[in-house]
């Protein structure tokens, strides 16, 4: 994008946005100084050339229109009075005849701005701000800059900011300021329960967008509502209705009196004819949910078993134990589950038994029914010599006689190692010696990648396995 104008600079920190000049975007065609948004923590600073305040003061004006998350970032106007520290043009003494700041800034999590007054949510037309420059300051050299600040809740839109002038003309009427009222369509408010329609409303159509945030006060607050109200009344129109709704908090309170109006000293609107509603919230009763378990039966294989909840409204907290414990099990048996819904608002519960299934008796089943006797771990189906624990343990069909378990001799100058297949759930390989076949040991094996090895260190050495079925 082409460059600033002349004189103009920017400082830029954190994951913020360079200030640039845009065509997408402006008042006086072909271009705005733009800067866009950012989903982490960052500044944008953009900083005027530095000029002479005139005899009686004066104005600065600009154009902007700007898309920022709401309370979370945010956009000030900072001066710098002959080279001094930058503050804001409020605390400096200057004040806005039209386009104020908007709102406070939120201060969890906080941002650089802290809690202070800010533009911020969207301002989706350009909007023409006025500063009035105190006559006090004629002679002073002014700086100003315009300062865009992101947290990390998420990307927004950005900054556009236009036909920038300062005036040394101050003017002598007072701005036209449109008187606003607000109702409702309802004048209780149940958690959980149906919205009210807020409406804005002026008599007459805008010549230009007033942005409005109420203030609430009373025994509820914000956090009671599902979003508080926000209203952006447009050019050309008379009215503009936001929804409002009481937030599910699961909390017997009692009935709570919230008190909405609109601010008044602001320069862009008056409170109107009806300038404050007070609304009542009450407790919403419980709401009952289906609670349903599925895959309570399940094969072991070492790792632990959770059954799965389902709730006829999806999302919704609950606690699950198994025997008691929160801990999902791993060993074969049967548990009692129990699962309990603790989402604010909403009750509901099941109960069950998830079943951990023998490994062995899920494979012996494939090539037996479960009750011959031949299917126990000892027997041996096929008569081939290998007991089915055995033909489990190392990977061969214990129906087929021709399929029998061969482990593999390996024999170096050092070792006498046989190698052995990973064995399946439920099995444990160990390995003992001798070198006579009398007496077994395990001292001196050693497990390897694949399989055991033990030392060649007398005249005959022997190597064997031993499996053993835990499920």
């Amino acid at each position: 994008s082409p460059a600033l104008p002349a004189g103009w600079s920017q400082t830029i920190s954190g994951a913020a946005s360079a200030w640039t000049t845009s065509t997408t975007q402006s008042v006086s065609a072909p271009r705005a100084a733009f800067a866009a948004g950012a989903a982490a923590t960052g500044e944008a600073i953009l900083v005027s050339p530095t000029v002479t305040v005139g005899p009686g003061g004066g104005t600065l004006e600009f154009d902007h229109l700007y898309s920022l998350t709401y309370t979370r970032d945010g956009g000030v106007l900072e001066l710098s009075r002959n080279g001094g520290a930058w503050t804001d043009v409020i605390a400096a003494g200057a004040s806005f005849t039209s386009g104020a700041y908007i709102a406070p800034m939120a201060t969890n999590p906080p941002t650089s701005l802290g809690s202070r007054s800010a533009w911020t949510g969207p301002l989706t037309v350009f909007t023409t701000t006025r500063l009035a420059i105190p006559s006090a300051w004629a002679g002073d050299s002014i700086a100003f800059r315009w300062r865009l600040v992101h947290d990390k809740s998420g990307a927004s839109v950005g900054w556009y900011i236009d036909n920038v002038t300062l005036d040394s003309v101050v003017p002598v009427a007072d701005p036209f300021r449109p008187f606003v009222s607000l109702a409702a369509s309802a004048s209780t408010l149940v958690e959980g329960g149906s919205p009210a329609a807020l409406t804005l409303s002026t008599p007459l159509p805008l010549i230009q967008p007033v942005i409005v945030a109420p203030q609430l006060s009373g025994l509820a607050d914000a956090s009671d509502l599902d979003a508080a109200p926000f209203f952006v009344l447009p050019a050309g129109q008379t009215s503009v209705t936001v929804d409002i709704a009481a937030r599910v908090d699961g909390l017997q309170e009692g009935p709570e009196n919230l008190a909405i109006a609109i601010p008044g000293g602001s320069p862009d609107f008056a409170p109107g004819a009806v300038p404050a509603l007070a609304l009542e919230l009450t407790d919403g009763g419980m709401q009952t949910v289906t609670v349903t378990l599925a895959d309570l039966a399940q094969t072991f294989d070492g790792s632990p078993k959770s059954a799965t909840v389902i709730t006829s409204e999806p999302g919704l907290a609950y606690l699950i134990t198994y025997n008691e414990s929160f801990e999902p099990p791993t060993a074969v048996g049967s548990y009692q589950v129990v699962v309990t819904i603790i989402e604010p608002g909403y009750e509901g519960g099941a109960t069950g038994t998830l079943v951990i299934g023998s490994a062995y008796e899920a494979w012996i089943a494939a090539y037996s029914a479960p009750d011959d006797p031949l299917a126990e771990p000892g027997e041996d189906l096929d008569g081939d010599g290998w007991d089915n624990a055995a033909e489990y343990a190392f990977g061969t069909l214990p129906a087929d006689p021709a399929s029998r378990p061969r482990l593999e001799p390996v024999l170096t100058a050092q070792a006498l190692r046989l190698m052995v297949p990973n064995p399946p759930p439920g099995i444990t390989l160990s390995a003992e010696t001798s070198t006579g076949l009398g007496a077994w040991t395990a001292v001196g094996v050693t497990r390897i990648p694949g399989g055991f090895e033990v030392p060649r260190d007398a005249s005959r050495r022997f190597l064997r396995i031993v499996y053993q079925l835990t499920n």
